[in-house]
């Protein structure tokens, strides 16, 4: 089942005033800022017809809904047994006090006139966690929004040219040695100037931590998470930084990844999507095993390796989760050939690409 092009749409993305006020009173203590999630629902299900599917420890209760969207609040059992909290600094727990405890919230943003869904908490760390990996079960049916470190660029890039001040505070780079990732973290810069950096130093960026005017402070990173420090301002960060995100990223990319399966009624008709690499990395043999052992650690994946040189190599990939088939070819040096077999889901193939890049921003771009 392939997902129609106006499902990702997104003409209103304001949530209103009432849910402004809602998320702009949440509280959170020091060094805890609220952290935020996109997902994408797929198949055509609402979020209450997917929890139906799973036994999952979440509480939700509606408190707001209109012809446009739902806001829900969520609960968790880990949450509710949660009688201690954690020093940022020292990673020493404590009991908590009565009168110095605050509320943590969660709250999951739903529109129905299109795929999107925002997770907003404030959770501590360890029941974000849990809460995360809640949604990750649910996986194909909901999808976390994952980026590319360019992906990353391309957003910054893109506020700028609305006018939006951009002050770098810093940023996380990494680097593979020996199969063992290295953590550099460069300070204060711009956004050009970090990638600059890294690009001079062979490594990606991983996460980048901004000053925003009209916003606050945002990092974000490739694996999907935005950690939003106050001041809050939900409207600009809303209306400013996720419809970014969204219409300028999300769209963009899903687009060219629709109407690619070979369907039944025309199955000799091929769809083949080409992923052009900066370098000629299939001159060295080794990175050809290096993807195919990194698809092979993906137990959502079944591979078959059919043939492999430097010459020529064809890999058959079966995606478990989602039910989808794809054959891999490489027959040059910097060029990847991904060919969808039949019903296969522009959410499989966006997995499939965003596993591909991820090994290639690691050993080197």
């Amino acid at each position: 089942m392939m997902v129609n092009e106006e499902q990702y749409k997104v003409d209103d993305f304001s949530p209103g005033e009432r849910i402004y006020g809602i998320l702009n009173k949440i509280k959170t203590g020091q060094q805890m800022p609220l952290r935020i999630v996109l997902f994408t629902k797929n198949f055509g299900k609402s979020f209450s017809e997917i929890l139906e599917l799973v036994d999952s420890t979440i509480e939700i209760s509606e408190i707001f809904k209109n012809d446009s969207l739902i806001l829900r609040k969520i609960d968790t059992e880990e949450t509710f047994k949660n009688n201690s909290t954690e020093c940022p600094y020292c990673n020493k727990k404590f009991t908590k006090e009565e009168h110095l405890e605050y509320s943590a919230k969660s709250y999951l943003i739903e529109f129905l006139n299109s795929n999107l869904m925002v997770l907003i908490s404030s959770f501590n760390r360890t029941d974000y966690i849990n809460l995360i990996k809640t949604f990750n079960l649910l996986y194909p049916i909901i999808s976390r929004i994952l980026y590319r470190s360019n992906d990353l660029k391309q957003i910054f890039d893109s506020l700028s040219k609305k006018n939006i001040e951009i002050i770098g505070k810093d940023c996380v780079a990494k680097r593979i040695y020996g199969g063992k990732k290295t953590n550099i973290l460069y300070q204060e810069d711009s956004i050009e100037g970090f990638f600059n950096q890294a690009k001079n130093e062979n490594v990606w960026i991983d996460s980048v931590n901004v000053l925003m005017s009209e916003i606050g402070e945002i990092r974000i990173s490739r694996k999907g998470h935005i950690n939003y420090s106050k001041p809050f301002n939900f409207k600009n960060f809303f209306e400013i930084f996720l419809e970014t995100i969204i219409n300028k990223l999300i769209i963009e990319r899903r687009k060219g990844l629709q109407n690619k399966a070979r369907i039944l009624e025309k199955p000799m008709e091929l769809h083949t999507i080409k992923l052009n690499l900066e370098k000629n990395y299939f001159s060295d043999e080794g990175n050809i095993k290096k993807l195919i052992n990194k698809l092979i650690s993906n137990s959502n994946y079944e591979i078959g390796v059919v043939y492999s040189s430097t010459i020529a190599t064809h890999l058959s990939l079966f995606d478990y989760s989602n039910g989808c088939g794809f054959d891999i070819y490489i027959n040059s040096q910097s060029e990847i050939n991904i060919v969808p077999q039949t019903q296969t889901t522009d959410i499989a193939l966006d997995s499939l690409i965003i596993e591909i890049n991820d090994l290639f921003e690691e050993i080197g771009k």
